[in-house]
């Protein structure tokens, strides 16, 4: 009898322990996960001590695993996250598991997918799909072609993927899934949000927005109320915006969904930021500021960001270089370049707004290097998405080759096999020299934008460079003429960023460039908005580079030296720029000019570069005295 007893004493302490052992383990897990966003030192911490203790219990060393690399993931770590996972997975294929596997695959997609190795993604969800479907779960069938739309919506192929989404929840029926239906219809509205198709967009979030409501899931109304604002804000319906995003954090806050309480609140600040609402958006960061840390790195950055925008506005600039400098801490850590170099131009502004021009060169310059650095990215990125569009058409023309050949067999028999190889031939020929060309097209569109890009920087840092020399020059003519050559530079910089931003870089619309010149110079002459009137009426003018150079500088010595000697006992200024019917027309009501004096002025070098610019374009002009002064061109 006492045999026994100790026997069953023993057998209980064990399991006693193993139960103390898988309760601290699952604990951990929780931890970890709970960290991921908030503190990464703290979640690889408890990540790392579930591993201990699992006692390589392959399962729980798998999710231990597959939970460090969701951690380095969700802090954009991602070479770090891909070794994690790769560990996970060997155990899976070692175990020969096949349902850790499926999960395994799942993730080595995803990470993948972040790191822009579409190939690789696309391979292994499709993976998840085929092997998921033979043994009949339906769950991971869903989570593959899941997968697959995220794909194609970072790639922009907007088509492929609501294909996916829609396979996705032909998947989640078959297995009763409601909740991943309504999930994925709230992603086929992102796409199509994302593709700016805002009425499409809204019809299709408030079908989702009922099968919600059906299900009786708060938290995922909620979520689904959140988007449902964002497409009302892009369609400038911002009443409604606010009425969703309202309801959107009440659910939140009575949940306690603190993340996505605080995102909301950002949401709703920035639709009154947008309204100019300036006190209101105040009130609703203000009231986001104490759940900040419930923020992903990414979300806070772009909070502090957004709460600089408004100092800004609200000419509290101490306050914003704070807000600024935290944003610039939080991407620091993360990479967000696109958040950093916001930061870094805005700072720039509000430096060079208080003459301190080294900070602000710093900060301008940082900015440009930003810029570079996306923009090399973004090549890359359209790069390696060609490639993988490539890789798809090749493997398409593959599989259609073997179709082919299977055809040929039929047409032997029946005696027609010459005439469709010819034709097969003929288009396939047809077909690969119609996609050299437009390679070649393509080629030679991005080194022109990457052209007009550098240029335009390199431009910007000579003006950096000619607003420092400024400084130290106390001559007035020398400043002077610094700063004519200064604001000439900055004219023909705007002028490349119009080509840079338009889309075929060879014609540049030069309404749009005049209605950014003109602010420009006014604020290079100490004036603002309020000092004087502008009338520019340009009738669709479309110029090419030849043209629209010449014809910007001849407006850059008109505007200034209107600025600099016409107005100074004029009441209210007003300009007058126009450019119609092959005739560009300029005219100012100041104290007007000598017509001769004008013309026969070889000392002013701002006439004799107007002189040189219209024989260039091999044109002529006249300048006469119309109730101030008035310039005439005729364009051939």
């Amino acid at each position: 009898m006492k045999k026994i007893i100790t026997s069953l004493l023993i057998l209980y302490s064990f399991t006693s322990v193993f139960a103390q052992k898988n309760s601290d383990y699952q604990s951990l897990i929780e931890k970890a996960q709970r960290y991921c966003y908030q503190n990464l030192d703290s979640a690889l911490v408890a990540a790392n001590q579930a591993l201990v203790v699992s006692n390589q219990h392959n399962s729980e060393v798998h999710q231990a695993q597959r939970t460090i690399g969701l951690i380095y993931e969700n802090n954009n770590l991602f070479d770090q996250a891909r070794n994690a996972y790769a560990k996970a997975m060997d155990i899976a294929i070692t175990q020969k598991n096949i349902e850790l596997q499926l999960v395994s695959y799942t993730d080595w997609a995803i990470i993948h997918k972040k790191l822009g190795q579409y190939k690789v993604a696309q391979e292994y969800h499709l993976k998840t799909v085929s092997e998921a479907q033979k043994i009949g779960n339906w769950e991971m069938v869903e989570e593959g072609y899941h997968g697959l739309g995220t794909m194609f919506s970072m790639m922009s192929d907007f088509e492929q993927a609501v294909k996916a989404y829609y396979k996705s929840i032909e998947a989640a029926e078959k297995w009763g899934n409601k909740k991943g239906v309504v999930l994925t219809q709230q992603n086929i509205s992102n796409i199509y949000f994302k593709a700016k198709n805002y009425e499409l967009a809204k019809k299709n979030i408030q079908l989702t927005y009922g099968m919600a409501l059906l299900q009786g899931d708060s938290l995922r109304i909620a979520s689904v109320l959140n988007i449902y604002g964002n497409i009302e804000a892009a369609l400038k319906n911002y009443e409604r915006a606010l009425t969703k995003h309202l309801e959107a954090s009440i659910i939140f806050k009575k949940f306690n969904e603190k993340p996505r309480y605080a995102e909301s609140l950002m949401a709703i600040g920035e639709i009154y930021y947008q309204q100019q609402k300036y006190n209101e958006a105040e009130s609703f960061y203000n009231e986001c500021f104490p759940l900040k840390s419930y923020l992903s790195l990414y979300a806070c950055a772009k909070f502090y960001k957004e709460l600089g925008k408004l100092y800004q506005v609200q000419y509290r600039f101490p306050e914003a270089i704070t807000a600024f400098q935290n944003s610039l801490q939080k991407t620091d850590s993360i990479g967000f370049k696109d958040i950093a170099r916001e930061n870094h131009l805005a700072l720039a502004k509000i430096f060079h707004a208080q003459k301190d021009f080294e900070s602000a060169f710093i900060h301008i310059s940082e900015a440009n290097r930003l810029g570079e650095s996306l923009f090399e990215e973004d090549k890359q990125k359209n790069l390696t998405e060609a490639q993988f569009r490539f890789d798809v058409e090749k493997r398409d023309l593959q599989i259609s080759a073997q179709e082919k050949d299977l055809r040929f067999a039929l047409w032997v028999r029946y005696g027609l096999l010459i005439g469709l190889l010819l034709v097969s031939v003929l288009l396939f020929f047809t077909w690969r020299q119609m996609k050299e060309k437009q390679a070649t097209s393509q080629r030679l569109a991005l080194l022109m934008k990457e052209l007009h890009h550098r240029v335009k920087n390199n431009l910007q840092t000579v003006v950096s460079l000619l607003r420092l020399q400024a400084r130290k020059i106390t001559d007035p003519t020398s400043l002077s003429l610094i700063n004519e050559s200064r604001d000439r530079l900055e004219a023909i910089a705007m002028l490349h960023q119009q080509f840079y931003k338009n889309g075929d870089l060879e014609t540049v619309s030069f309404g749009t460039f005049l209605n950014e010149l003109m602010p420009k110079l006014a604020a290079a002459n100490n004036l603002f908005d309020d000092d004087f009137e502008t009338e520019i009426d340009v009738e669709n003018k479309l110029l090419n580079v030849d043209t629209s150079l010449p014809i910007a500088l001849i407006i850059n010595e008109l505007v200034s030296n209107s600025f600099k000697h016409a107005f100074k006992d004029t009441q209210k200024p007003k300009i007058i720029i126009h450019l119609k019917n092959n005739t560009l027309l300029y005219k100012d009501n100041g104290k007007g000019l000598n017509p001769e004096q004008l013309t026969n002025n070889k000392e002013s070098f701002g006439i004799m570069l107007i002189s040189s610019l219209v024989k260039q374009l091999k044109n002529t002009y006249t300048i006469s005295n119309d109730e101030g002064m008035k310039f005439e061109m005729n364009l051939r």
